[in-house]
């Protein structure tokens, strides 16, 4: 007898190692498929076209911002030689119209000075014929148009003139210097002197009225051709200087050579605005001309702002385009992991079926036998003592949970088909705590029903009550001194709820996070595959199960999805 109860152990532990060796063979199968999925994943998915956009408005930017500084800086030199055409033709202007001044200026004194000469001629010859009285002499001044006649003799120092002091005194030495056209500027009169041949004493000066001619030579002079140039739209300043003090104006000391390779066109920021300026040679001197630059600044700012207002959109539409494709992208990747953890559960599934199909067949027809062969001894019990007798009943118990074992096992392995039914679920754990009854002792067990809103939901009337049983017996399992299960039932948004509670083993926040994993218990004899199972079973009903501590009390909540056909058919107690 003590060799069968040998026989029976070590039959326990091979279904044990082969089981495991089974499992790990399975689990490790599915560890290697798992980065074929994954290659898979990454060979067939989408490249980042959400990265790929980024890059293709960022091209789009730097184009836009190329063309723009391509556009400042065509608009910059077209200007500048602009700016640069509008001095040359300034400078043309104004030496042509100084060359046109001083031939005007010089015609117009050959003029005076030829009319001045034929009138002193005519004079020395009627002084000549008949002395001038001083009446006779201002009568033929006025006839003459002239300012005044002045008649010097020298050999008696007598002075005859039209008007009186109308040279101030300066006859005498006038009459000393060469003949030449003279001008008195504060009196605005040409005088032209004649001394007289070595021959002849008498000299005669004679003046006429300079006004209209200077007025002539001022309207055609270059200070007036700057003042009209200066005033003309888009001219800011004319002005003619040396060549030292324009550079000087640039660099600060003043090197015409530097000033005149290198800093010929340039743009400044004065008080009065922008200005291009723009210095050309004319002779011996430098013509500086400013040339508003407002319009070329606005332009400017127009490129700018059209490309700020480009940039704006474009980030807008990028940015927009850029979220939709990576939303795309994210939605296709998570598609891709809800089929690669897909192919792994079927994968998963296939292998531990193939498992438990083993098992099934290597297991459990020894186990028959060995089962069997108990029996057979327990009924020959006579003559057996008491010790052997209760080794065969141990065995006989272990042999039933192995039985266990291997039926959970091809439980959890097969697949699970759903016959939907409408069910109550409270009456269904009504049922099951009905039949825990017989296997546990819950005399000292609490059951606290809690009904705030209950309604029928379509479900698979045996697998409800599968779960449940797996659940509260757990519950009862947690609590072998006694205590409660609270089973409170409510209605969560398209869900009904049955929450398990009691305050029996407590699992650690690592546990919970495992707890529905297969093959994980807390029991010390627990195969870890009954929460698994029910797992299966909520997913399979497309509801939710979760586990939660709170303030010393572990629950478990089931939510079973609620159809719009039972959503009015509730009870509430």
């Amino acid at each position: 007898m003590g060799m069968a109860w040998e026989a029976a152990v070590e039959a326990e532990q091979a279904t044990a190692n082969r089981t495991d060796g089974v499992m790990a063979k399975g689990a490790e199968g599915n560890r290697l498929d798992m980065p074929v999925a994954s290659d898979q994943l990454k060979k067939f998915s989408f490249p980042s076209l959400w990265k790929a956009n980024i890059m293709a408005f960022g091209v789009i930017f730097l184009v836009a911002i190329s063309v723009a500084i391509w556009q400042t800086r065509y608009l910059n030199k077209v200007f500048l030689n602009e700016a640069r055409d509008h001095a040359r033709l300034a400078a043309e202007i104004i030496k042509l119209n100084a060359q046109n001044a001083m031939e005007a200026a010089n015609m117009g004194r050959d003029i005076v000075s030829s009319f001045l000469k034929s009138q002193i001629k005519f004079i020395r010859y009627l002084q000549r014929v008949e002395p001038f009285t001083q009446d006779e002499l201002a009568a033929f001044a006025h006839e003459a148009g002239l300012a005044g006649i002045t008649i010097l003799d020298n050999a008696s120092g007598e002075i005859i003139e039209s008007a009186d002091g109308w040279l101030k005194g300066k006859a005498p030495s006038l009459c000393r210097q060469a003949s030449a056209l003279r001008t008195i500027e504060h009196d605005h009169i040409f005088i032209l002197n004649s001394p007289g041949r070595k021959d002849e004493s008498v000299c005669v000066i004679t003046g006429i009225d300079a006004t209209n001619v200077q007025k002539l030579q001022q309207r055609i002079s270059l200070d007036n051709t700057i003042k009209k140039i200066s005033h003309l739209a888009g001219v800011k300043f004319v002005r003619i200087t040396d060549k030292e003090s324009a550079c000087s104006e640039i660099n600060g000391w003043g090197c015409a050579a530097d000033c005149k390779t290198r800093h010929d066109v340039l743009y400044l920021d004065t008080p009065s605005g922008p200005v291009v300026r723009v210095q050309f040679e004319l002779g011996s001197d430098v013509l500086v001309l400013g040339m508003d630059a407002s319009s070329l600044r606005k332009k400017q700012k127009n490129i700018w702002m059209l490309f700020l207002f480009f940039t704006l959109v474009l980030v807008l539409t990028g940015g927009i385009v850029t979220w939709l494709l990576y939303k795309h992208q994210m939605s296709y990747l998570e598609k891709m992991r809800d089929y690669e953890e897909e192919l792994f559960q079927k994968r998963h599934e296939a292998s531990l079926g193939r498992s438990a199909a083993t098992i099934a067949h290597e297991i459990r027809n020894p186990l028959n036998s060995v089962s069997m062969g108990i029996q057979k001894m327990l009924m020959d019990k006579n003559g057996m003592s008491e010790h052997n007798i209760s080794l065969l009943l141990m065995l006989k118990d272990e042999l039933v949970r192995v039985e266990r074992i291997i039926s959970g096992l091809l439980s959890y392995a097969k697949p699970m088909k759903i016959n939907r039914q409408p069910v109550l679920l409270s009456q269904e754990i009504r049922k099951v705590l009905t039949r825990l009854r017989s296997r546990h002792s819950v005399e000292d067990t609490g059951i606290d029903f809690r009904i705030s809103a209950e309604t029928q939901v379509e479900a698979d009337q045996h697998l409800v009550s599968q779960l449940f049983e797996n659940l509260l017996s757990n519950a009862m399992d947690a609590q072998p001194d006694g205590g409660s299960i609270e089973i409170e039932f409510l209605v969560e948004p398209g869900f009904q709820v049955v929450r398990l509670s009691n305050q029996g083993h407590i699992p650690s926040r690592q546990d919970l996070e495992q707890l529905f994993e297969p093959y994980f218990t807390l029991k010390t004899r627990g195969t870890g595959l009954g929460l698994a199972i029910c797992k299966r079973i909520m997913k399979a009903h497309h509801g939710f199960l979760r586990a939660t501590v709170k303030n010393g009390t572990f629950s478990i909540e089931v939510g079973f999805p609620i159809t719009p056909g039972n959503r009015n058919r509730k009870t509430v107690g």
